[in-house]
């Protein structure tokens, strides 16, 4: 590969595995490994609004608090009186939170006409850090590990899902991340993993998720076979030899078709845990997921063109989720490395059956509107809701029943052409 300066950004190529391998030999022991998305330059910002109405924070840094509070404070409209919250979170980086008007989760700053008042009078530059740089989002794990990427709970970053995921690794040291301009980043504890073997159970995902043989979705679910594996050690002892032996195991039995569709049992229980993770006011999904449940709906069946749609999509998702996924969750840190893998195989069950529903409402096959719909709404009402893994109880489940559960949600997959059989009940 040659001599690879701390930030230059090298093209990340497959096998990811071998990549790796070959990266983390040049890796200097003062720095983090980054990986960026290549969607971050392709994004464009629509001025939609959106985020500025959703349910969460908008974080402040001490800096910005100081600065424009009072100003905004006393401004002459009295629109804007006590603007920001202090979190009293013991961080200077996440110190305050932006108001939200009066019974509403619209940001104060967000006008009837949806445009920012900040920016329409101030410019760019006077906008808060998350403001100014959202979707677009730096996270850092435990100084060893980073990944530059979009936020999905944007409206219009799902829609890159569509295009072949790219993406760069480069050297970060704290020099070099004070030197960015949009590097607010969110640090995490990690797994538990030295930092080359991190890189390479990265590697090892990633190449199963591209593996042909079996869908996307059946790719993921056989990585219970390494998470069993690594529920037995710890984590902190675990030698980069054994995660080359692991990927070889690995790859030989996520290689192996599947001959049979998932169960029928496993698929109704992913089913009826869909009931309990939306919310009852979405009566007609749940009437949709329900008459599936009870067979008086035929079970999606998709076309050649739809499969395809599908579990590309699914797959480019998936693609994107992993070099994204904290060992712990991003926005409370409430979760295990275990447990992070069962949300996720949880947010997929939501995905799948809302894109269905959303496709079955028009009459036509799922189209790729359906499925950035999806994974939109999943992304930013649940993926970023602070209580909602406390909520559904996914921060106490054992290493050991997150692994079964993640087999058991991870059985609902609408793009195998292998059906399940449901028998109608009453």
């Amino acid at each position: 590969m040659g001599e690879i300066f701390p930030t230059e950004m090298v093209p990340v190529t497959e096998p990811y595995f071998l990549f790796f391998q070959n990266f983390i030999e040049a890796w200097p022991d003062n720095a983090s490994v980054v990986l960026r998305s290549g969607d971050i330059d392709r994004f464009t910002c629509s001025q939609c609004g959106v985020c500025c109405t959703l349910p969460w924070r908008i974080l402040i840094d001490r800096d910005y608090y100081e600065r424009w509070y009072q100003h905004f404070d006393e401004h002459p409209s009295g629109k804007f009186k006590r603007p920001f919250v202090k979190l009293h979170l013991d961080s200077d980086v996440q110190y305050a939170d932006i108001r939200r008007q009066a019974q509403s989760n619209r940001c104060i700053f967000l006008q009837e006409n949806n445009q920012c008042f900040i920016h329409s009078e101030y410019g760019p530059s006077a906008l808060s850090n998350v403001c100014r740089t959202y979707p677009r989002t730096s996270l850092r794990v435990a100084q060893k590990y980073g990944a530059d990427y979009l936020l999905a709970s944007c409206q219009t970053s799902p829609a890159l899902i569509s295009q072949n995921h790219d993406f760069f690794a480069y050297f970060e040291t704290k020099e070099t991340q004070r030197e960015r301009a949009d590097s607010q980043a969110s640090p995490l504890e990690g797994a538990g993993f030295s930092k080359k073997v991190n890189l390479l159970w990265l590697g090892l995902c990633l190449d199963v998720l591209n593996l042909p043989q079996n869908t996307p979705l059946q790719n993921l679910r056989s990585l219970n076979f390494s998470l069993s594996y690594f529920s037995e050690r710890n984590l902190a002892e675990i030698q980069e030899t054994e995660l080359i032996r692991l990927y070889r195991e690995q790859r030989r039995i996520s290689e192996i078709p599947l001959m049979v569709g998932p169960s029928q049992s496993d698929q109704k229980t992913a089913l009826a845990w869909f009931f309990k993770l939306i919310e009852p006011s979405f009566t007609p999904i749940l009437n949709y997921a329900q008459a599936l449940y009870h067979a008086h709906l035929p079970w999606p069946e998709l076309g050649d063109p739809e499969l395809l749609l599908f579990n590309d999509f699914i797959k480019n998702y998936l693609l994107r989720k992993m070099i994204t996924l904290p060992y712990g969750d991003l926005f409370q840190q409430k979760l295990s490395f275990f447990q992070a893998f069962f949300q996720l195989s949880l947010h997929l069950v939501m995905i799948q059956v809302l894109a269905s529903y959303y496709a079955y409402r028009k009459g036509k096959p799922i189209e790729l509107k359906d499925l950035t719909q999806a994974v939109n709404l999943v992304e930013g009402r649940y993926g970023q809701r602070r209580d909602w893994p406390e909520k559904h109880k996914i921060n106490r489940i054992s290493d050991l029943d997150a692994i079964e559960f993640m087999q058991i949600a991870l059985s609902l997959d609408f793009g195998h052409h292998l059906l399940p059989v449901l028998e109608a009940q009453t």
